[in-house]
C-alpha cells in the first residue's frame, strides 16, 4: 500500500528573515510525498508541516469542522485490493492534533485528476459526458 499526499502551501506574510538574494526558484506550491505506510504518513506529515514553518510556508491543513486542501490518498498495491477504512482516517499534522490532513479517493489537478487506480478512467469518463451534454 502506498500513502501519496499532495500538499497545499503558501507563504506566511508575516514570517521575519534574512534577507538574500537568489535568480533561480524552486519553490512550488503543490508538491507530493510518497510514504509505504500509514504508520509512515504518520510520523512524516507533522515533520513536513513543522519544516514548512521553519522557511515562512504554511501546509493548509483541515480541523473538524473544515476539511483540508492537503489530502491523502491511498494507492493498494493492485486495483481490485480494498482499502482498509483505518487508512483512511484524518492524520494529525501537528503534535498538539488539532489539525489534520484529510483522505481523498481522487487527486484533481490542472482539470484533471488520478484516481486510487492509477488510471485517468474516471476523468476522461467525465470529459465524454461533458462532450456529449455539449452537443445534444
Amino acid at each position: 500500500v502506498w500513502f501519496l499526499v499532495r500538499l497545499v502551501v503558501c507563504s506566511l506574510i508575516d514570517t521575519k528573515g534574512l534577507e538574500f538574494e537568489f535568480d533561480k526558484s524552486v519553490y512550488a506550491d503543490d508538491a507530493a510525498s510518497v510514504f509505504d505506510t500509514r504508520q509512515e504518513l504518520e510520523l512524516g506529515t507533522p515533520v513536513i508541516n513543522s519544516h514548512l514553518e521553519r522557511f515562512g510556508l504554511k501546509m493548509h491543513v483541515g480541523t473538524a469542522a473544515k476539511p483540508s486542501k492537503t489530502e491523502f490518498m491511498v494507492i493498494p498495491p493492485h486495483r481490485d485490493d480494498t482499502i482498509d477504512a483505518a487508512d483512511l482516517a484524518p492524520v494529525k499534522a501537528d503534535d498538539e492534533g488539532g489539525v489534520a490532513v484529510t483522505s481523498t479517493d481522487l487527486f484533481k489537478y490542472l482539470g484533471g485528476g488520478v484516481d486510487s487506480t492509477l488510471t485517468d478512467s474516471r476523468d476522461v469518463d467525465k470529459r465524454i459526458g461533458s462532450a456529449a451534454g455539449a452537443f445534444g
